[in-house]
């Protein structure tokens, strides 16, 4: 019989008190439930590993302590990237925390603690490494002193990060513009701009109807559906294309 059930998504833990041929019987039954079912059994009476927790046995208490795939490379963001320091320091604190959340023993603790010390090192984080905003401070004596630089940086230079472009950025505007219809581009060169009607609204001829634009377009928008109207014909034909 089992005295736990955990589930994450498609990983199950069992603790598990009968016997092995039982667990190989109740494993068997399980994926004979469905066609589709198919989970592997992974069981040991010392210890197992469970998402990124190993569970072992040891004077007959149950302790945990970190679990990492053989496969696990430590790739932690480059100190020397332009991420806002807050993002850099979030990683350390953030893998010291699970550490402590997660080894029962303080050894096995400390050891990880080593681990991520070495391996932050490896991407840059040392701990003796002065912040950019201090060095910046640190030097602003030594502009001072030069009088060229001086009058070039009179106060202390801003240090600022900036976000790359990503894909909400892309695709969405910050601000929706209230000047719908269509409106000359207005560039120099542009041959449609002495053509484009501004307006809100397309009238279709002989007809009541009206389409409202709804949105801010120029003759330098591209896929879209436009309207060309005849001002040479009688009847004021509409092209749409």
């Amino acid at each position: 019989m089992n005295v736990a059930y955990l589930r994450c998504i498609d990983d199950i833990l069992i603790i598990w008190t009968d016997t092995e041929q039982k667990l190989i019987q109740f494993h068997e039954q399980f994926n004979n439930y469905h066609p589709t079912i198919n989970f592997k059994l992974v069981h040991s009476s010392s210890h197992i590993h469970f998402l990124d927790t190993t569970i072992y046995i040891k004077d007959n208490t149950i302790h945990t302590t970190i679990y990492r795939k053989p496969t696990d490379k430590p790739s932690y963001l480059m100190y020397d990237s332009f991420h806002p320091d807050h993002t850099k320091h979030a990683i350390i604190y953030s893998q010291a925390l699970r550490y402590i959340q997660i080894c029962s023993d303080t050894s096995e603790r400390d050891q990880n603690f080593e681990t991520l010390r070495k391996d932050s090192i490896d991407r840059g984080y040392n701990p003796r490494l002065k912040a950019l905003r201090k060095i910046a401070r640190e030097l602003q004596g030594k502009l001072e002193k030069d009088n060229r630089l001086h009058i070039i940086f009179p106060d202390p230079p801003l240090l600022a990060f900036r976000q790359p472009p990503n894909l909400r950025k892309l695709i969405i505007r910050s601000s929706l513009s209230g000047d719908h219809g269509t409106h000359p581009c207005g560039r120099k060169r542009c041959k449609t701009c002495p053509h484009i009607l501004s307006a809100d609204r397309v009238q279709i001829p002989d007809t009541i109807e009206e389409y409202y634009i709804h949105g801010h377009y120029t003759c330098s928008y591209s896929n879209l559906v436009y309207a060309i109207t005849c001002t040479k014909c009688p009847t004021r034909g509409i092209y749409i294309g």
